[in-house]
């Protein structure tokens, strides 16, 4: 009797420690799926999978990053910031949202945010790359990250040049392809990052 016990009480350990593991493999599986078809141009199944995501309580920045780009197609940019600023809001460091919520307000003629964001971001990446260890042996990490990374910096620069610009000449700030500036996440990051 008490090793029945024991073996209910130990499998009811198990079910309610798996139970949050589940829901990430989910949520990645999602995420994988909804990025799939995001690319291939089903932006309302996207939408969906990215919606179930959220509804299963994970609050992960790329996911609402990607709603974000999804809105801009749909040319709702105030929608489009306001999932950026989630996206920033459940992850700080996450370059990609804080360039694409630089880009989205530059848009919206907020150019103080903007240029503050972008500027931000553009901090954020070096310091990031600088936080990365190389262990001694190689600065490969660094510059696979420098590289995948290298798009964001310039868009980012390319947006604060046109602020300077424009505050410089008293011009209006010149029109922008928001289109080709706004970054999908296209891999989920991993889970402990190493820096």
């Amino acid at each position: 009797m008490r090793k029945r016990v024991a073996l209910l009480a130990l499998w009811g350990f198990l079910a309610v420690g798996c139970a949050p593991l589940a829901r990430e493999h989910q949520g990645d599986a999602a995420f994988r799926t909804a990025l799939a078809a995001q690319i291939g141009h089903d932006e309302p199944r996207a939408e969906g999978l990215y919606r179930q995501i959220l509804a299963l309580g994970l609050d992960w920045s790329h996911v609402w990053n990607n709603l974000a780009v999804i809105y801009v197609h749909r040319h709702e940019y105030s929608a489009a910031r306001k999932l950026l600023a989630h996206a920033v809001a459940a992850n700080e460091r996450d370059v990609v949202a804080l360039t694409n919520y630089g880009v989205i307000s530059y848009h919206l003629s907020d150019y103080a945010e903007a240029r503050k964001t972008l500027e931000e971001a553009r901090r954020l990446r070096i310091q990031l790359i600088d936080s990365i260890p190389s262990n001694g042996r190689t600065t490969w990490e660094e510059e696979q990250y420098a590289r995948a990374t290298a798009p964001l910096d310039d868009t980012a620069r390319r947006y604060l040049a046109r602020i300077d610009a424009a505050t410089i000449s008293d011009a209006p700030l010149p029109s922008a392809d928001l289109m080709a500036d706004i970054s999908v996440v296209q891999v989920t990051p991993p889970k402990r990052a190493r820096f």
